[in-house]
């Protein structure tokens, strides 16, 4: 994907579902995995297609975690969930926030003091 459209803003969607499936060695079991993974497209209508491109993601994610000599027969990928993440270029959801500046807290003095007891409900000094 080239710079400019890597500046164009699309749909962010993630997608969560469970992967069933056979172990290589165990055919007679089905397994069920939850995963995660993320969509992107430029509307947030989900047609047959866009539906069929969140199962493969999903597939895609749970296959990267295994390794190739291993890999299960899958028999079918349910979606769980879809949230709509918003409508931002690639940069907008990569931003990371500055870090936050810890403050040490200021303790109470005097008449501050006495009205956080007050209002806690203890008794003041006076």
């Amino acid at each position: 994907m080239n710079e400019q459209q890597e500046n164009v803003p699309q749909e962010f969607i993630l997608i969560t579902g469970e992967i069933v499936f056979h172990q290589k060695d165990k055919p007679e079991t089905l397994n069920a995995i939850r995963c995660n993974g993320l969509l992107m497209q430029d509307t947030r209508n989900l047609g047959v297609y866009a539906l069929g491109k969140a199962q493969q993601v999903l597939q895609t994610n749970f296959l990267k975690k295994i390794p190739p000599q291993d890999a299960p027969t899958i028999i079918d990928v349910v979606i769980t969930n879809i949230n709509f993440l918003g409508y931002m270029t690639k940069e907008q959801f990569q931003h990371q926030p500055a870090p936050v500046q810890e403050r040490s807290p200021v303790p109470f003095e005097g008449d501050a003091l006495d009205k956080a007891i007050e209002n806690a409900g203890g008794a003041s000094n006076e």
